[in-house]
């Protein structure tokens, strides 16, 4: 079952005086349906992609924080750096604690480099 175009639907509803184009409200609606039709295809005209660098910036920057990015950082590692925050509190061993530490800041470059792929998969579609 084919439908109609809209154009010969519409001119029919005027043919048939369903549709009073005398009716100001109506004139004002149509003109400015059309203006803002015409004037969203001019802007997206002028839009330019964004460079990949800031986008690669931009995605870097928002999921810095593992633990504010659950979802992309997943739950096995905030609850090995919840682990071993932990483990640091508890410790009183220095040599123990820099251990610790080392592992956590592995684990978060590990997370960085995971990010940074992500990210420079993300925005590779941009240009330079």
């Amino acid at each position: 079952m084919h439908s109609k175009p809209a154009i010969p639907v519409f001119t029919n509803l005027i043919v048939m005086k369903k549709i009073n184009l005398s009716n100001s409200r109506f004139a004002v609606v149509l003109i400015t349906f059309f203006a803002c039709v015409l004037a969203s295809a001019a802007y997206a005209q002028e839009l330019k992609p964004r460079p990949r660098k800031d986008c690669v910036k931009m995605c870097k920057v928002g999921f810095k924080d593992p633990r504010s990015t659950t979802k992309f950082a997943g739950k096995k590692l905030i609850k090995l750096l919840d682990e071993i925050d932990a483990s640091i509190e508890k410790e009183t061993d220095p040599a123990k604690i820099r251990e610790l530490n080392a592992k956590k800041a592995a684990e978060l470059e590990k997370y960085e480099d995971r990010l940074s792929t992500m990210c420079d998969e993300m925005c590779g579609f941009l240009p330079e």
